[in-house]
């Protein structure tokens, strides 16, 4: 536009037309042009049509910088307004030291069950006092399980493959982050194996490779430990870490039972590492012998706080859990043949 105007100016200013005197004839014979004017209209206008040519291609390559600029503007403003969110988060959470099931409460349509929840047996040992507030106490357990057999009717399916297993997703109200629901039957792989391959660190460390570090740093009791667990992320994200209350229990009246608990605490033996965003949430894995093989049920929530949208979390973290299963489900089929136990075929 700028040079189509200069190009304008230089013809006005080197001619003249007589619309009285212009003899007759083609348009162009109207304009007196000295031939200098005319070159340097002409390469300005093939300049022009130059420099048109190649914006479009720049275009096409890459964006305008101006929208680059103005796409970081917008992303450091939602940035700014999820770290205020995360803030008052966690300063709510200082201030209100709860199980995570009671921060997160039933939408209003999910009615609580009629019955009370079930309930998982006591340990039978006792907790020191001074360890209390690193354990999961027995209403925890028990509200937990409630929230896992709970209906599944306001529950959104994300991936599901038939006979094997399921994963939902719901949107809990006072939660930026979304609760995950896995359902998956493992034929002719006995509970005791994934209570094993889940429970076990050492082996646990060795196929489970989304772990940097993955330690127990407190034994309560036999039942009742404390784990410390940092995980590798993407660049520029910084890495992760969480310190973990998790209780085991093998149900004494149905032996092919197994429960296992797990839930973020704050424990002054390992305060916050530099370079690493504490992360929050809890989760809960049931195992159990049925027939033809494993039943396998989980209720997950993992809040890796920092500046990560949530809308990122939300959509990534069930796609996640379906890459988990793939791999878990390799291993015990891996370990049940290594035992000898069935001949089961490699997962496909």
């Amino acid at each position: 536009e700028y040079m189509g105007k200069l190009l304008l100016l230089s013809f006005m200013s080197s001619s003249s037309v007589s619309s009285q005197s212009a003899p007759k004839g083609p348009w162009w014979t109207s304009l007196n042009v000295s031939l200098p004017h005319f070159l340097g209209g002409f390469i300005v206008v093939a300049g022009s049509i130059h420099l048109v040519s190649y914006a479009i291609r720049s275009h096409r390559k890459k964006p305008i910088v101006a929208d680059l600029l103005s796409e970081v503007k917008r992303l450091r403003q939602e940035l700014r307004e999820v770290k205020r969110s995360v803030d008052a988060r966690i300063a709510e959470h200082h201030h209100h030291h709860h199980a995570p099931s009671h921060k997160h409460v039933p939408d209003n349509n999910e009615s609580p069950p009629s019955s009370p929840p079930p309930t998982v047996e006591s340990t039978g040992t006792s907790i020191p006092p001074e360890m209390a507030d690193y354990v999961i106490t027995e209403s925890q357990k028990a509200e937990m399980i409630g929230y896992l057999d709970a209906t599944i009717e306001h529950w959104t399916l994300v991936v599901e493959k038939p006979d094997f297993y399921a994963v939902y997703s719901k949107k809990v109200p006072n939660a930026d982050v979304i609760w995950v629901k896995c359902e998956i039957f493992w034929r002719d792989i006995p509970a005791s194996v994934v209570f094993e391959l889940l429970h076990n660190l050492e082996e646990r460390r060795k196929w489970d490779k989304m772990w940097l570090e993955l330690n127990r740093i407190e034994t309560i009791d036999e039942h009742n430990d404390v784990l410390y667990q940092a995980i590798a992320c993407p660049y520029p994200l910084a890495n992760r870490d969480s310190v973990q209350a998790r209780c085991s229990v093998k149900a004494h009246s149905n032996p092919d039972l197994f429960y296992l608990f797990f839930k973020c605490i704050q424990y002054p033996r390992c305060p916050e590492r530099p370079g690493y965003v504490r992360s929050d949430g809890f989760s809960l894995y049931r195992m159990q012998d049925v027939a033809g093989g494993c039943k396998f049920t989980s209720l997950v929530q993992t809040d890796p706080k920092g500046n990560i949208p949530k809308f990122i979390i939300n959509s990534t973290t069930p796609r996640m859990a379906e890459r988990w299963i793939k791999r878990m489900t390799a291993v015990a089929e891996q370990r049940v043949r290594d035992l000898g136990i069935l001949p089961v075929p490699p997962f496909q």
